[in-house]
């Protein structure tokens, strides 16, 4: 009987000093990004993942023939210096035309491959597509962290 309980006790112990937390998804955490940037001689695709940080980056001819491609990890600081400048202009609430809000279900989206130049940031909240496409431009501030993707990250 004693073995039984001093079994139980020590479970119950044991059980009482993990600490170990089950992760809560975040709606707001970014999960991917993809930019895109399509010139009259080739196509540049940027693609970052938050899950293993890493950037996969690929340049295509304007027949869809890969001309080069690389997979690198990109540091922490480098992802969250990225996602930072995202959520400091707000992304979520942006008010623009150039903007393409997907949900989370699988269906029917508009597609926005056919613009010179994207950017899209995916949360568990869904897709947040920006276009820029004729004379339909990104805000300032989406444009100003557009501008340093190929720069920063080559």
């Amino acid at each position: 009987m004693y073995k039984i309980l001093i079994i139980m006790l020590t479970l119950f112990a044991v059980g009482c000093a993990r600490t170990g937390n089950i992760a809560t998804p975040n709606p707001d955490e970014v999960s991917e990004i993809t930019y895109n940037l399509n010139t009259d001689q080739n196509m540049r695709t940027w693609h970052f993942v938050n899950d293993d940080l890493t950037l996969r980056y690929s340049e295509r001819d304007l027949n869809g023939r890969l001309i080069s491609s690389n997979v690198r990890k990109v540091s922490p600081n480098d992802f969250n210096w990225l996602v930072t400048q995202f959520e400091d202009i707000n992304y979520t609430k942006l008010q623009t035309r150039s903007k393409v809000v997907n949900s989370g279900f699988i269906g029917s989206q508009r597609s926005a491959a056919v613009a010179p130049e994207t950017i899209s940031i995916e949360n568990l909240g869904g897709t947040y597509t920006f276009q820029k496409k004729g004379n339909i431009r990104f805000p300032p501030q989406l444009e100003k962290i557009t501008q340093q993707i190929p720069t920063v990250f080559r």
